[in-house]
């Protein structure tokens, strides 16, 4: 029995090798034609190149993602990266270390075995109270409050909050500056098969600018 899981743990690593590229047999990918990856970083803020700013280049593998390779930009927010690995998916982001900290517009694909000129744009994540006043006359008993980024294309997770309703609330979140956001609120009564029952909801657009600390949101 146990030799059978191993021969289809074997199976499977090698059909995931196979389905994205050659793999070595510690599960890195193996050496392919040579990457450059280089451009310019810049603080969406401020329009200037952003200095010492870390990031680390992913490379998929099966269902995660390798990230043994990293650059930090010089003082003019220029990078340069060589690589030599195959795969087929690979992507730019900050380092670990820096993703609570900072949005990306995208997070940029790379092209392995080309070259590819990054023109790369972050947004500085701070922390935002947005002050919420119901003055709806909803007679419902669940509330949920979400924040969303309204462009798909901006990184970035999705901030939700669960209560009872209540006619003055505030919400704790860490969003990206210049970027809109998609406030929503959902009035309900419990749960259905369908989901929602007997709800009613409501969208606002908001947008962080360089020094908003709090956002006010009136429910009609």
């Amino acid at each position: 029995m146990i030799k059978g899981k191993v021969f289809l743990l074997v199976v499977f690593l090698g059909s995931v090798c196979f389905a994205i590229s050659e793999c070595k047999q510690d599960g890195t990918p193996a050496p392919g034609p040579a990457t450059t990856i280089h451009g310019i970083v810049t603080n969406a803020s401020t329009g200037k190149p952003l200095a010492n700013f870390q990031m680390q280049v992913q490379i998929e593998l099966g269902f995660s993602y390798l990230s043994d390779y990293t650059v930090t930009t010089k003082a003019d927010g220029s990078f340069y990266l060589k690589i030599a690995v195959s795969g087929e998916n690979a992507r730019i982001l900050p380092v670990n270390a820096l993703l609570n900290t900072y949005y990306l517009k995208n997070f940029p694909q790379i092209t392995l075995g080309q070259d590819n000129d990054l023109n790369i744009v972050t947004f500085k994540l701070v922390n935002v109270n947005i002050h919420v006043v119901n003055n709806s006359t909803q007679n419902r008993s669940n509330y949920w409050m979400l924040v969303i980024p309204e462009n798909a294309n901006y990184s970035g997770v999705q901030f939700i909050f669960n209560s009872t309703v209540k006619t003055d609330t505030v919400l704790h979140a860490s969003l990206g500056q210049q970027i809109p956001y998609s406030f929503k609120s959902y009035f309900f009564n419990g749960y259905s098969t369908a989901g929602m029952a007997d709800s009613v909801d409501f969208t606002k657009v908001i947008y962080v600018g360089k020094n908003d600390t709090t956002i006010n949101i009136t429910n009609p």
